[in-house]
């Protein structure tokens, strides 16, 4: 995925009408795609025309065949025919807020992909991992922070990807948390309310009226 920054910064501006100024040189280039990116979101769900949801265009946005869906937390419930791939992280209030939503959606199949966007994070995602050995167990400890942000894992450090999902993130422009992935190649960073979310399960542009 390549988003133009230069040009969403000047879509926001006049949309917002800030007088800031785009300057890489000192934010630091990830820095600013991140807060353009959630300048975005929040003009985006005002004027339900969310920036970076892909899921208009016909054009695949992203190679499924990319995920490592073995560095996931795999997830499936009822027949599992829809499948998605989410970057979450449990320091994340916006990726706590979407398991509300995600809980609520049946017929699915979730991986869920531990990517703290700052590194100071990283240690309660690699406990997280480490907190299991088998999928099920990862999987009920990553509920159970999702609902309780203070809460804890005593795990010794273990061969993660959490690191490798980080790397990966970076590479294709993942700047945001969460960010939903579709086996189709369709992709929407930021969180869905349930409606928005159905919508765009359904083929339709998450923000559709």
């Amino acid at each position: 995925m390549q988003i133009d920054y230069i040009a969403l910064y000047s879509i926001c501006c006049l949309k917002a009408s800030c007088n800031a100024i785009y300057r890489p040189s000192i934010l630091g280039k990830t820095s600013v795609k991140k807060s353009l990116l959630w300048i975005a979101f929040f003009i985006g769900i005002n004027a339900n025309a969310f920036a970076s949801d892909n899921s208009l265009s016909d054009i695949p946005y992203f190679n499924w065949k990319a995920l490592r869906l073995a560095d996931a937390v795999k997830e499936v419930r009822g027949d599992g025919s829809r499948v998605i791939a989410v970057f979450t992280e449990p320091e994340c209030g916006y990726c706590r807020k979407y398991e509300k939503s995600l809980d609520k959606v049946d017929n699915i199949t979730i991986y869920r992909f531990l990517m703290p966007l700052d590194p100071k994070s990283m240690k309660r995602s690699v406990a997280l991992w480490c907190s299991g050995n088998t999928n099920a167990e990862r999987l009920n400890h990553l509920h159970v922070a999702m609902q309780d942000r203070y809460a804890r894992f005593d795990a010794e450090d273990c061969p993660n990807p959490v690191a490798e999902n980080m790397k990966f993130g970076k590479k294709h422009d993942i700047y945001l948390t969460p960010t939903t992935i579709g086996s189709d190649g369709r992709l929407v960073q930021g969180y869905l309310p349930l409606a928005n979310l159905e919508r765009w399960l359904s083929g339709r542009g998450a923000f559709d009226k």
